[in-house]
């Protein structure tokens, strides 16, 4: 399921840019295909996109391809 989207074009903290797909509940692809899920997973396209999702969670936790990488059950809470 997919979130809807907002205008960003320096909307407060917490805003979603209009270029952002986020995903709620989304599985992360592991590798190893083991592991819980992201609360909200989004794909930045570009800097921008990435500057968003800075805007969206300060706290979010940025993955490469998978590899080498374990997700502990629960999942993630962080946008993804």
């Amino acid at each position: 399921m997919k979130a809807s989207a907002v205008q960003h074009g320096g909307a407060p903290r917490g805003a979603r840019p209009a270029s952002l797909d986020v995903v709620e509940h989304a599985p992360i692809d592991t590798w190893f295909r083991i592991g819980g899920g992201a609360d909200r997973l989004v794909r930045p396209r570009s800097l921008d996109d990435l500057r968003g999702c800075l805007d969206l969670d300060p706290s979010l936790r940025v993955l490469g391809d998978g590899a080498n990488l374990l997700v502990d059950d629960p999942g993630v809470a962080e946008l993804v």
